[in-house]
Formats: C-alpha cells, sequence, structure tokens
C-alpha cells in the first residue's frame, strides 16, 4: 500500500495513531511483521502501546498532530524511563542491572493504559531501554480501492 493511502486512511480513522501490520521486508528470520504507524499529521518511527513494584505516571500532549493527549506513549515512557534510571529518580533495586516497572498513562482522560519498561543501567548511565505493553484490536477489516 502506497504512503498516501495510508496517511489517507490514518486520518480517516481519527485516532492519535493508526498502525499498519505489514508482512516483513525479509533478510532476517526472527521479524514476524513490520509496523508502520501514522498519526493523523505525518508517518512516525515508534509508538509503544501499550513489571515490577514500582509506578510512575505520565501525561502526553501533541496538539501539533492533533493530538489533545494520547493515551498511551510508548517513546514519551521510554525516554521517561531512561531519564528516571539516569538521575536516580526510581526507590526500586534493579535485578540483574536491570529496572522493571510500569507507567501509568491515560487514566485522566478516562483511557487507562500501562506501559511496561525495562531499562538496563544505572544512574549516570543507560544502555538499553526496552518498551511493551498490551495493546487492544479496536477494528479491523478490508480496504479496497
Amino acid at each position: 500500500m502506497k504512503n498516501f493511502r495510508m496517511m489517507q486512511i490514518a486520518r480517516e480513522m481519527n485516532l492519535s495513531e493508526t498502525v499498519f501490520v505489514l508482512q516483513p521486508d525479509g533478510g532476517d528470520d526472527r521479524v514476524l511483521r513490520r509496523l508502520r504507524i501514522f498519526t493523523l499529521a505525518r508517518e512516525i518511527p515508534f509508538a509503544g502501546h501499550p513489571i515490577g513494584a514500582s509506578r510512575a505516571h505520565a501525561r502526553f500532549f501533541a496538539p501539533a498532530d492533533n493530538i489533545p493527549e494520547d493515551p498511551a506513549t510508548g517513546s514519551a515512557c521510554g525516554a521517561l524511563g531512561g531519564y528516571l534510571v539516569y538521575h536516580g529518580g526510581l526507590t526500586l533495586e534493579p535485578e540483574d542491572g536491570r529496572y522493571r516497572f510500569v507507567i501509568e498513562q491515560g487514566d485522566f482522560i478516562h483511557r487507562p493504559s500501562r506501559i511496561n519498561l525495562d531499562v538496563k543501567g544505572e544512574k549516570g548511565r543507560v544502555e538499553e531501554v526496552k518498551v511493551g505493553g498490551p495493546s487492544v484490536l479496536v477494528a479491523g477489516g478490508e480496504v479496497m480501492f
């Protein structure tokens, strides 16, 4: 599917993000699917949507992209997780050099999400940030042109 069609569909869906699940480009047999993610304004390279004993709350606003508030922003939560580890802002102890915790987002707009973070590092140094969590299929169908 062409880029402009995906953009048209994203605008028609009118969601903060529309994800297109495509066949992988090939080459790496570990890749099951390729994802392309569009906001109402443009394609973005990453979005995470979607555990430990510590929780943090996050809010993300993107009015320039026509998103008053996003209920689940993996890229922002990943950056927040790295920041908290780098600056020693967490009270939990790492396990095997990794901080595992959950970011809560979307509660204030009644669309709660829980984003799982796994940050490898220590105060003053972050090596890796993994973002994950559950997602919900809200629509399915076939687009014909």
